[in-house]
């Protein structure tokens, strides 16, 4: 089934499309065993490579009239087959390449798909060949523009969402290029060409109109707690508190991007931001973190109106991906949450929610604050603090914003959110603080005020602003 929804797509999106199709078809695929394979995920691409060029070798038509590749062409990919053999059998015997050796490698195999589809016999008058030749053309300008732009956040330079727009722009005119080829278009006219020409010209032009005409710099705040750093925002009730005992709530927000997971021996914790303590089983305050390398959780101290029975509960989902952004948002509420009194805790990634629901069916449990407080707590990211000051559980990443609140948010107001499509109030009553990490503070500075005027972030350690590619 799935050879003949290939067959299919052939003649109309082309071979190198169909290759990045093929790509996407087998990485999903290799994702269902990646728990099997412990090599580089660049290396899986080593195969999806090896694949989509045996697909072509085998599938594709050879012969000597319009739409067929001439026999010698398949020389052509079964060298690149051959590399790609090579590299494969190096990586059975246990010698793992470098990621510049792979992407030299499947770069090459590109340049012979390339060469594959450029072969393929075609038969028209002089007056198409013509008018194919103006679309091809077209699209190689288009192709050199994409890729010699400057791409980036100062005066003069474009920014990297309009590539896409010459992208598409390409993506049509090859398309029609195909279908010229390929023998599906019956009548090579001049008005079908023209019209094509001119939409990429539009499309040309508002590319050109989105150069920037000034500086447009933001960054993210990358904190290599492995190596010391970590945000320390002090102490402060605000963090720790939000109301009357039996009566709380909070919302905690952040974006946050995993780069290397704790590198403490025998360490199963990373983590993002945290108010918490555990001294004497004293389970008090909340944090926010991965564990395993394999799952994201909020975890929040719970004590019984006795003040006994401290226990914590931990909503969680499965993630374990790396060098991506994540909106993470964990929340809480003594009174439950959407009208159910024993729905008390979710969490939420990327606007949704997911993972665990905590439902306790024991009403009479509630949030505890009393030993993060008595203890002064500070709340910290990128490590925790243990009550002598010691640093656990840390990992290196990046920020971008991060937020509490001492409401429960509602799902409607994490889904605008995620999609920057909300306004913060520093007046908002609710609002205990608010950081944008996006912007350097001037000169040396370490620290970082809150948009409240409240709270101030010192960075600690080893960080560094990188300027951001969005």
């Amino acid at each position: 089934m799935i050879m003949k929804l290939i067959n299919n797509r052939a003649g109309t999106i082309g071979v190198k499309r169909l290759f990045l199709w093929l790509c996407i078809l087998f990485v999903f695929a290799a994702c269902k065993d990646e728990n099997k394979d412990t090599n580089p995920a660049y290396v899986s691409q080593v195969q999806v490579t090896k694949n989509a060029l045996n697909y072509l070798s085998e599938n594709s038509t050879y012969g000597d009239v319009a739409g067929t590749y001439p026999a010698s062409s398949k020389i052509i990919v079964d060298k690149a087959i051959a590399e790609i053999d090579e590299l494969l059998a190096k990586i059975k015997n246990g010698s793992i390449p470098d990621e510049g050796t792979v992407k030299a490698a499947i770069e090459r195999a590109h340049v012979a798909i390339d060469q594959f589809k450029d072969s393929r016999r075609i038969n028209l008058n002089p007056a198409a060949t013509a008018l194919l030749e103006r679309v091809e053309l077209k699209s190689k300008s288009i192709k050199d523009m994409r890729d010699n732009t400057t791409y980036g956040n100062y005066e003069g330079n474009y920014p990297s969402l309009s590539k896409e727009i010459l992208q598409k722009a390409v993506e049509k005119l090859d398309q029609l290029i195909e279908r010229i080829k390929g023998g599906t278009m019956l009548t090579v006219g001049n008005e079908e060409i023209n019209a094509a020409l001119n939409d990429a010209e539009i499309e040309i032009t508002k590319f050109k109109a989105s150069v920037r005409i000034v500086d447009n710099i933001s960054y993210e705040l990358l904190v290599n707690g492995n190596s010391g750093g970590y945000i320390d925002f002090g102490y402060s009730d605000d963090y720790i508190k939000f109301g009357a005992q039996g009566n709380q709530a909070f919302t905690i927000e952040l974006w946050v991007k995993i780069k290397d997971y704790c590198n403490l021996a025998g360490e199963d914790n990373s983590t993002f931001l945290s108010t918490y303590t555990t001294e004497n089983s004293f389970y008090s305050g909340w944090r926010v973190q991965s564990r395993n390398k394999n799952i994201v959780r909020g975890s929040v101290g719970i004590v019984d109106v006795n003040n006994q029975n401290r226990m914590l509960w931990e909503p969680a989902f499965s993630y374990s991906n790396k060098d991506e952004w994540m909106h993470f948002v964990f929340i809480y509420s003594d009174k439950g949450l959407d009208g159910d009194a024993d729905n008390r805790s979710k969490i939420y990634k990327n606007g949704n929610q997911t993972g665990d629901i905590i439902r306790i069916g024991e009403k009479e449990r509630q949030y505890n604050a009393a030993s993060a407080i008595s203890k002064k707590m500070k709340m910290t990211a990128f490590t925790r603090l243990d009550a002598n000051g010691n640093r656990l559980e840390y990992f290196n990443g990046s920020i971008k914003y991060m937020r509490i609140w001492k409401i429960a948010k509602t799902p409607g107001e994490i889904k605008l959110s995620y999609n920057r499509q909300n306004t913060i109030d520093p007046q908002d009553p609710d609002l205990v603080g608010a950081w944008d990490f996006r912007t350097k503070p001037a000169g040396q500075s370490d620290e970082i005020k809150d948009i409240t005027g409240k709270h101030t972030a010192k960075l600690i350690g080893n960080y560094s602003w990188v300027e951001s590619v969005e």
